[in-house]
C-alpha cells in the first residue's frame, strides 16, 4: 500500500491550487477582453484617458504610462498601441483612435499645434466642461420641461375625450353649457395653433442641423440685434473654452487656431475668427474680443485685465459670474415651465370638480 507523509500532501494540494488558480485567471483575462472588445469598441475610458494624461504630466514615458493603466479590460487596446508603436507610427496618430468619441475629435485637432500629451490635458479638460455644461441643463430644463409638456398632452386628451361628456352632463341637468362650450372650442384652436408652431419648430430644428445654417441664423440674429441671450450664452462659450487654453499655457495665436478647428463647434470658430482677423490687422486682445459676435462686457472686462496683467483670473471669474447670471435666468423660465404645469393641472380638476358637485347643487335648490 501506498502512503502519503504529510508533507508532500501539502505539496500536492498547493501545486493543483496554484494551477486552478492560474487557469481561472487566464479564463477572467479572456472574458474581461472579449467583454471589453463589445463594449468599449476598442476605446479607453474616460478615466483610463484621466490616468494617462496624469502619468504622461508627471513627465513618464508613453510605454510605462500605458503599463500602468493596463488592466485585463483595456488589454486588447494597449496591446494594439504598442503594436503601432512598434511599427513606428506616431504616438499621437495611433493614440486618437483609442480615445471615446467625444475626445478622440478634439485630440486630433490639438495634437497638430501642442505636444501629443498637453493636447490630451487639454481635450480631456474641454471634454469635462462639455459633460459639466450639460448636466446642469439637465437638471435645470429637464423636470419643467417633461412636466409642461405632459400638462399639455393631458389638457389635450382631456378637452378630446372628457370634456365632451362633462358638457352633455351639464346639458342633461338643462343648465346653460356656452361657456364650457366656448372654453371646448378655444382649446381646440388653441392646440391647432400648438401643433402647427411644432411642426414648424421641427422643420426648424432640421434646417439648423447643418452647421452652416446655424452661423446664418446666429448672424441674421445679430444682424437684427436680436438673441442677447443666445450671444451672452455663446460668448460664455467662447470664453470657457479660451480660458481653459491659457490655463494650459497656450498662446493667443494657438489658442484662437485650436479654436477655430474645434470639430463640432461652428459658433467657436466664427468668433474665434473674427478675433483672430482683429489681431492680425494690429489691434489689441481687448479691442478684438470686441467684435459684435461677442458678449460687450467681455471687452470691458479686457481692458481691465491687460492693465492689471491677470487676464487668466479675471477672466475665470467673468465665466463664473455670467455663468451664474444665466443659469438664474433658465431657472426663472424653469419656475415658469411647472407654474404653468401646475395651473393647468389645478384647472382640470376645477373644471371636473364643479361639473361633479352640479347635481348637489340642482337637489338644493329643489
Amino acid at each position: 500500500m501506498k502512503c502519503f507523509c504529510p508533507s508532500s500532501w501539502h505539496s500536492f494540494v498547493k501545486v493543483r491550487c496554484r494551477i486552478i488558480l492560474s487557469r481561472c485567471s487566464s479564463v477572467w483575462t479572456i472574458c474581461c477582453s472579449r467583454i471589453a472588445s463589445l463594449t468599449n469598441n476598442g476605446t479607453l475610458s474616460v478615466s483610463e484617458c484621466q490616468q494617462l494624461a496624469i502619468l504622461l504630466g508627471s513627465a513618464m514615458s508613453w510605454q510605462t504610462s500605458l503599463t500602468f493603466i493596463e488592466t485585463p479590460k483595456n488589454h486588447p487596446v494597449i496591446a494594439a498601441l504598442r503594436q503601432r508603436m512598434l511599427e513606428g507610427e506616431g504616438f499621437a496618430a495611433l493614440l486618437a483612435p483609442a480615445l471615446p468619441p467625444g475626445i478622440a475629435a478634439d485630440f486630433e485637432t490639438m495634437a497638430q499645434v501642442m505636444p501629443p500629451h498637453r493636447a490630451l490635458t487639454l481635450s480631456l479638460r474641454l471634454h469635462q466642461l462639455y459633460i459639466e455644461n450639460r448636466s446642469q441643463l439637465r437638471r435645470l430644463l429637464g423636470y419643467p420641461l417633461v412636466l409642461a409638456a405632459g400638462s399639455l398632452v393631458g389638457l389635450a386628451l382631456f378637452n378630446h375625450l372628457c370634456f365632451p361628456v362633462l358638457i352633455s352632463l351639464i346639458q342633461s341637468f338643462e343648465r346653460d353649457a356656452g361657456g364650457m362650450l366656448f372654453l371646448h372650442h378655444g382649446l381646440y384652436g388653441l392646440f391647432i395653433l400648438l401643433m402647427l408652431l411644432l411642426m414648424l419648430g421641427v422643420l426648424i430644428g432640421f434646417w439648423l442641423r447643418r452647421p452652416t445654417a446655424r452661423l446664418s441664423a446666429y448672424v441674421l440674429l445679430i444682424k437684427l440685434r436680436r438673441g442677447r441671450f443666445l450671444r451672452r450664452w455663446l460668448g460664455l462659450d467662447f470664453s470657457r473654452y479660451f480660458s481653459c487654453c491659457l490655463s494650459e499655457g497656450c498662446p493667443t495665436q494657438t489658442t484662437l487656431t485650436v479654436l477655430q478647428k474645434l470639430p463640432k463647434k461652428p459658433f467657436l470658430k466664427l468668433m474665434s475668427w473674427h478675433v483672430e482677423q482683429a489681431l492680425l490687422a494690429g489691434e489689441s486682445l481687448e479691442t478684438a474680443l470686441g467684435t459684435e459676435y461677442l458678449d460687450p462686457s467681455l471687452m470691458q472686462l479686457m481692458r481691465t485685465a491687460s492693465r492689471s496683467g491677470q487676464v487668466q483670473p479675471l477672466l475665470e471669474g467673468y465665466v463664473e459670474v455670467r455663468q451664474g447670471q444665466l443659469l438664474s435666468q433658465l431657472r426663472f423660465m424653469a419656475r415658469g415651465l411647472q407654474l404653468f404645469a401646475y395651473i393647468t393641472i389645478a384647472g382640470m380638476i376645477l373644471i371636473v370638480y364643479q361639473i361633479l358637485l352640479l347635481p348637489l347643487s340642482i337637489m338644493s335648490q329643489m
